[in-house]
């Protein structure tokens, strides 16, 4: 008997152009960025149908950054959820674009400075 596994191998991107273009298209594929404040992962997950999934991690922060932001966001994800055809370039670029579509510990801490910053 032969058993035949099937699994995409996601892309590896080393631009933000190759990542956008495969999230829309809702193919497996990763990118990591080095940012002003740190190192941001993102990963495009084998979607069904037309439901497709990025999920978004804070891989590292720089050192100078606020002790309490690196607390807060250092190794923190959430997936987002998206169609097919309809991925918003703002989602990598922005921490806080789209954020009603998705879930996770990042999204909550996002939550937590946004409401810091607007007490002060």
């Amino acid at each position: 008997m032969l058993i035949i596994f099937y699994a995409r191998i996601p892309t590896r991107c080393a631009d933000l152009k190759c990542f956008i273009t495969k999230a829309d298209q809702c193919a497996p594929a990763t990118y990591e960025e080095a940012t002003t404040v740190g190192t941001m992962s993102y990963s495009i997950g084998e979607g069904t149908g037309n439901n497709c999934a990025l999920t978004k991690q804070v891989v590292a922060l720089n050192k100078n950054e606020n002790d309490l932001i690196k607390k807060l966001l250092q190794d923190k994800q959430m997936n987002c959820n998206y169609l097919k055809n309809q991925f918003n370039g703002q989602w990598i670029t922005s921490m806080i674009e789209g954020l009603d579509h998705c879930d996770g510990e990042l999204k909550d801490a996002i939550g937590q400075l946004l409401l810091l910053v607007d007490v002060k």
